[in-house]
């Protein structure tokens, strides 16, 4: 009898904690992706001004290697000189959307999107200068096909 009693007064204590286990974590996610969404704006942003200004190593920096191995190639020149000839769109900084999911992200900028993808080094571009294209693939400027 007991330790039916315990167990009875046990269970709301159990669920109690359970519930605030499950607040606590859904707080968290929320917060975790609105810092995730700076974070990814913040590398876009950072590379668009860092081509702007010319700042080729700056820019190079924020390829992913895929990316930047591709760029590379195409142009047959470094990095630096291939992204000066790139015309990647560099015109504003206004963010109208951002999305994450999960090591992947896009950041729609007024004319163009910039994908970003998680890499130890943080996030890096895996595509910039994109244009969307209704049911075809996004065309970009840059990208690690």
């Amino acid at each position: 009898m007991v330790r039916d009693l315990a167990r009875s007064r046990a269970r709301p204590i159990i669920a109690r904690a359970a519930l605030a286990g499950c607040l606590i974590a859904a707080l968290t996610g929320c917060g975790s992706l609105s810092r995730r969404e700076a974070a990814v704006t913040a590398v876009a942003r950072q590379f668009r001004s860092a081509v702007a200004a010319g700042n080729a190593a700056v820019a190079c920096g924020l390829l992913a290697p895929q990316t930047r191995r591709e760029l590379e190639r195409s142009a047959d020149l470094p990095c630096d000189r291939a992204l000066a000839d790139a015309d990647v769109p560099t015109h504003g900084h206004h963010v109208d959307t951002v999305d994450v999911y999960g090591d992947q992200a896009r950041v729609v900028f007024a004319g163009d999107t910039v994908f970003l993808a998680s890499f130890s080094a943080g996030w890096r571009i895996t595509a910039a200068g994109c244009v969307y294209r209704g049911d075809q693939p996004y065309d970009c400027v840059i990208s690690g096909r």
